[in-house]
């Protein structure tokens, strides 16, 4: 990237040493050991198709000038733009034309179905960025079946694994388009999984600032975040100039 004078190399760059330094770390004992389990097989194995399935559609593909991240950034953030950049992601990263929309622009963390519900953890300039995310397991599973085919068995570690790393990522690109800042970019740090209670728990003590439920061809899932710059750009009045 450096001898064809790659822009982005520094940012490109970094989701690689991040993939290696905070993804891969937590394999470091499993090689001192010198042996694994079935299960740590499918997590390894899982962290490493959800890494690639996000990074490869994205990043790589923006060093060829093609892909999600060359397409021109959001300058207004509202519902519409919000369904065009989810629907652009899935599109570019699962090849999913999912026709998802906002069904609730003011989700207050209600039961919605049979959901998988997480928790990512950010850094960026120096502070935490929380991001909580839900999907409905029928979706998930149509996607694990896409990538892994028909015959799942006893793959649910699997399952996990890739959707805890490819979502990572994949949250982290969707604020990264909708985000404007300056600097060196949202830093993943680490991820967790969410009872229903422990969500209703998150919704009870404060409602994120933006938390959208949506619906789609697959089934339904939502996006919340309390980081105030994207609170900012989503509650801004349609007649406001950027940066007022």
């Amino acid at each position: 990237m450096r001898r064809i004078g790659y822009a982005d190399y520094v940012t490109h760059k970094r989701l690689h040493d991040e993939f290696q330094y905070v993804q891969m770390a937590r394999f470091e004992e499993i090689i001192e050991r010198g042996n694994c389990s079935r299960d740590e097989v499918f997590d390894f194995v899982g962290v490493g198709i959800g890494w690639l399935l996000e990074h490869i559609s994205t990043a790589d593909m923006a060093i060829v000038g093609k892909g999600v991240l060359c397409s021109p950034k959001a300058e207004e953030l509202n519902e519409k733009v919000l369904e065009q950049e989810v629907n652009m992601l899935f599109t570019a990263t699962l090849n999913l034309n999912l026709n998802a929309q906002i069904i609730n622009p003011d989700y207050g963390g209600e039961a919605f179905g049979d959901a998988l519900c997480q928790q990512y953890i950010y850094q960026k300039d120096q502070k935490k960025v929380y991001i909580y995310s839900g999907i409905e397991k029928s979706f998930l599973i149509g996607v694990a079946k896409m990538v892994y085919g028909e015959d799942l068995g006893e793959s649910e570690g699997l399952i996990l694994s890739t959707l805890e790393v490819f979502g990572a990522n994949f949250w982290r690109t969707l604020g990264e388009r909708l985000i404007q800042h300056n600097g060196g970019g949202i830093v993943y740090k680490e991820n967790h999984f969410l009872s229903g209670k422990e969500l209703r728990d998150v919704y009870a003590a404060k409602i994120p600032a933006v938390s959208v439920l949506f619906d789609s061809d697959m089934g339904k899932f939502f996006i919340a975040s309390e980081d105030e710059r994207w609170n900012q750009r989503f509650h801004k009045q349609p007649n406001q100039q950027p940066g007022a």
